[in-house]
């Protein structure tokens, strides 16, 4: 816990130092046309990443009081994954990445709560734009109908996850990079909200490694 509230110091300090500076400039200066977008689009990039990370701190607080009330209901699986891409593509744009989105038809229903799936896709789309390092700038999201299942997952195409770093990885607070030296950003927080959320809705999360990237799955029961 005591290199979470590092993260997060240093993932709020950052965000806000960046807004102040990128502020200070163009209030001090009137730069020109093209520079101004430059700084206006970085002062956005800074807030949507220092929200995001409120908003992961704040949903984990809710589920470790069990202030979320999870509330499943009967929804066609294709047409959910299809509303909520349409909130995680801006997610990719701002990060230069591309949005892959496969839905395939599923023939029945399942059991979900919309606002936690969207949570759950939502992080899994900024941890893959996190961890793909020097890999392709592209993410695939999708659907397709397994059996009885419906599975909905998440891939990059990074370098993916170390084997013996595979059971840890939802775990509170953990991440895979040494405090001291991690190249990425995140209070290692947003898998285990993840994690969190697909028990509270009963279905089946498991990661795999791809070639290349690494895939989260969620495995939904078809129910008529």
């Amino acid at each position: 816990k005591a290199d979470f509230v590092s993260a997060v110091s240093h993932d709020l300090r950052s965000p806000l130092t960046s807004i102040r500076m990128y502020a200070e400039v163009l209030k001090e200066t009137w730069p020109d046309e093209s520079k101004r977008t430059t700084y206006l689009r970085y002062i956005g990039e800074e807030s949507e990443r220092l929200s995001r990370l409120i908003e992961n701190v704040l949903a984990l607080a809710r589920l470790e009081n069990n202030d979320w009330a999870i509330q499943v209901a009967l929804h066609d699986p294709a047409s959910l994954l299809q509303r909520i891409s349409n909130k995680l593509d801006p997610i990719a744009q701002r990060a230069d990445y591309t949005l892959e989105v496969s839905i395939e038809p599923a023939s029945g229903n399942i059991l979900a709560d919309e606002d936690a799936l969207t949570q759950i896709l939502h992080n899994l789309v900024d941890n893959a734009i996190k961890f793909s390092g020097e890999g392709e700038k592209r993410i695939l999201l999708r659907h397709v109908r397994d059996h009885d299942q419906s599975v909905i997952s998440v891939r990059d195409f990074g370098p993916g996850i170390p084997p013996e770093q595979m059971g840890k990885i939802f775990d509170r607070f953990y991440r895979i990079e040494n405090e001291m030296t991690r190249s990425t950003r995140g209070a290692g927080i947003g898998l285990a909200i993840v994690k969190l959320l697909a028990d509270r809705m009963n279905v089946r999360l498991n990661v795999v490694n791809r070639n290349p990237g690494a895939e989260f799955l969620l495995r939904y029961p078809l129910v008529s």
